[in-house]
């Protein structure tokens, strides 16, 4: 929680601070590290989805919204990424437990 909210602090200042740009490196490195086999976490990894979705949403919130435009196509377009992304998030999750509990019943 404390690396997303730094990181929306560098999304949300008058130039995206480079802390952003961190704070996605260093999510995306542990759910990496938790989607090993010796580590995995299907909670922790879940939870680290959480706040990449996020702040990749964000990110595409404020980069739609910075430029002039119809604001509802703007809407429908950050819904509609933000929904395929948590369904492709959701499914690599599944998938990764999956594996793991088949992993498990063979040892």
């Amino acid at each position: 929680v404390m690396i997303t909210a730094s990181a929306f602090g560098g999304l949300f200042s008058r130039e995206v601070a480079a802390h952003y740009g961190a704070g996605l490196a260093v999510l995306a490195g542990a759910m990496a590290v938790l989607a090993m086999p010796r580590w995995f976490d299907v909670y922790g990894l879940s939870a680290l989805s959480l706040g990449v979705n996020t702040l990749l949403v964000a990110g595409l919130g404020r980069a739609l919204f910075e430029s002039g435009g119809d604001a509802i196509g703007k809407l429908l377009l950050l819904g509609l990424v933000a929904a395929a992304l948590l369904a492709g998030t959701v499914s690599l999750v599944l998938r990764l437990a999956r594996r793991q509990s088949a992993r498990e019943a063979q040892s």
